[in-house]
């Protein structure tokens, strides 16, 4: 029996797409059928990664949304199909449909025309029980008729928010729209937020319209990948927002918990080991610069040259245990230079030891979660056993 999932805002720009995108690719990377529908008819914010595709001619046979609305197909005998991107591997287990392939927005007139019993059918029909694991509904920002047919659909609703009083404040006008749909099973999340609001929001448990879910970091990865047109990445990333997007899975999706958590525990150890090559080159010190250590290692070698000079072009005869006193007085001098030197090159920096220092805590934070999570997956394991 498939899951589904619909994802809310009550404003634009928090990062819903993100998610809902991440959520997908998350769930194809650990080989779980999903299938994404762009409920958005106002931006088609997930449709535009896929628009060169839908709006090839030879496309026309995919289906879109905005036709199971408004009965525009027979979806039980039509010969069209969901389109997926064959072009990248990582995708391939993900199954889009489309707000509309000519991306249209249409007057608010239309959704006198929509047939709710029948639009419930079809969806139905067109998940079909073994065919998806996962069903997820990137909902318009805001509320939206579109928005009111997908919550009424799914099992779960997601709210995705900022951490400003706007954001709440919208939230709430979505709730009041939309109170008896969003009554139950319905969790928020903090999206983009900073390190200081991540500790102070990841507290939040009560005075909240919803379960409050752990708060996802603003990541620079994502808006690079956004200015890109690609997917996030967090099939194989060492990003915080895979491991974000996995602890989110596992709270939406408690079936999935046990891929999820091996998913999780695979990232939190690549990014362990990347802590620990940090930690490695980050001693505590700075450079100062070339320069400063070469001029005072030239003197100190000049020094030896000379005084060497002296005594060959002098021709003194000096007892063998007195030369052999000059040389080791020569070679500490020597050494004694090289090291004033490397002190003047490699000086103390406070932001580095603090920098130094939180790699440390990160390292064991991380080793603590992947240690937490073993240690749940053993439990399961035990329980399966035992037949509980």
């Amino acid at each position: 029996m498939y899951k589904s999932i619909a994802i809310l805002s009550g404003k634009g720009g928090s990062g819903k797409t993100t998610l809902a995108l991440s959520l997908s690719k998350l769930f194809s990377s650990i080989e779980k059928k999903v299938l994404l529908i762009d409920c958005d008819f106002s931006t088609h914010g997930a449709s535009y990664f896929y628009d060169e595709y839908l709006e090839n001619d030879k496309n026309t046979d995919i289906f879109d949304f905005y036709e199971l609305l408004f009965s525009h197909v027979d979806i039980t005998h039509t010969t069209k199909k969901i389109f997926r991107n064959e072009n990248n591997i990582s995708e391939s287990n993900i199954g889009f449909v489309p707000s509309h392939k000519s991306f249209k927005t249409f007057d608010i007139q239309e959704w006198k025309n929509i047939d709710k019993t029948k639009l419930y059918a079809d969806l139905k029909t067109v998940i079909a029980d073994g065919v998806y694991d996962v069903v997820i509904f990137d909902c318009q920002a805001g509320f939206s008729m579109a928005t009111e047919m997908a919550v009424g659909f799914v099992d779960k609703k997601l709210i995705v928010t900022e951490a400003d009083r706007i954001s709440t404040a919208s939230m709430r006008s979505l709730y009041r729209k939309l109170p008896e749909q969003l009554s139950e099973d319905t969790y928020q999340i903090f999206n983009k937020v900073t390190e200081e609001e991540y500790h102070n929001y990841n507290r939040v448990v009560e005075g909240t319209l919803f379960t409050n879910l752990t708060p996802i970091r603003f990541e620079w990865d994502i808006r690079n990948a956004f200015l890109n047109k690609d997917l996030p990445a967090v099939d194989d990333s060492t990003s915080a927002l895979t491991s974000a997007i996995c602890t989110l899975a596992i709270s939406l999706f408690p079936r999935y918990k046990d891929k999820l958590r091996k998913k999780l525990i695979y990232v939190k150890e690549m990014v362990l080991d990347e802590t620990e090559e940090k930690i490695g080159t980050n001693n505590g010190f700075k450079n100062k610069g070339f320069l400063q250590i070469l001029y005072p290692s030239l003197f100190a070698i000049s020094f030896v040259s000379v005084t060497w000079l002296i005594f060959l072009i002098s021709g003194m005869e000096m007892h063998s245990v007195v030369q052999y006193f000059f040389l080791v007085v020569i070679i500490a001098l020597m050494v004694l230079s090289i090291s004033i030197a490397y002190r003047t090159f490699r000086v103390e920096d406070p932001k580095m030891k603090i920098e130094q220092t939180l790699l440390k805590m990160t390292k064991d934070e991380l080793r603590r979660d992947i240690s937490e999570l073993h240690r749940h997956i053993k439990n399961m394991a035990s329980a399966e056993d035992s037949g509980i």
